[in-house]
């Protein structure tokens, strides 16, 4: 059996001269190796978090909104998992004391606050590498069924299984 695959190009979405900047869902800058988001994005998500600012009670479903923007923007804002513990906590309390309905309101904590400000803050400068360089400590592991081993610079163990463990 014969299978073809066709490719369209779409001359929108396609970059036809060679760069050294690339725009995807972030930009991809080749150059300093680093990815950052695009001013659209960037823009948007300052848009969600000063709404959330403004108001101190909204519902549970524009706070899991803002947070899934937030998770989605992770590749570009190198801190960005760091700032979002206190709004995702008081949102799964909300969600727990409203038996899981969305729609309910709840209220954004001050310390939920102060995340979301540091997001209006820091958007526009954030960035995330490409590549952390290279590793300065190698760990190397290895198993099988009858055993086990690790290696750490010059340093190597392992052992057998034992029958239980096999």
């Amino acid at each position: 059996m014969f299978l073809s695959l066709s490719f369209i190009i779409h001359p929108q979405k396609s970059v036809f001269i060679p760069s050294q900047k690339i725009f995807l869902a972030f930009v991809l800058d080749l150059v300093q190796i680093k990815i950052y988001l695009t001013n659209e994005k960037v823009d948007k998500l300052k848009s969600i978090c000063t709404k959330l600012i403004k108001v101190k009670e909204t519902t549970i479903r524009e706070v899991s909104r803002a947070l899934g923007y937030m998770v989605s923007s992770f590749p570009g804002v190198m801190y960005g998992p760091l700032y979002i513990r206190q709004l995702e906590r008081v949102k799964t309390l909300a969600l727990r004391y409203n038996k899981g309905d969305y729609y309910a309101c709840m209220v954004v904590s001050d310390k939920a606050g102060t995340e979301l400000l540091w997001w209006n803050t820091h958007l526009e400068a954030s960035y995330n590498v490409i590549t952390h360089g290279e590793p300065t400590v190698v760990l190397s592991t290895d198993v099988s069924s009858t055993g086990w081993g690790c290696t750490l610079n010059d340093t190597s163990t392992g052992g057998h299984w034992t029958t239980e463990e096999a």
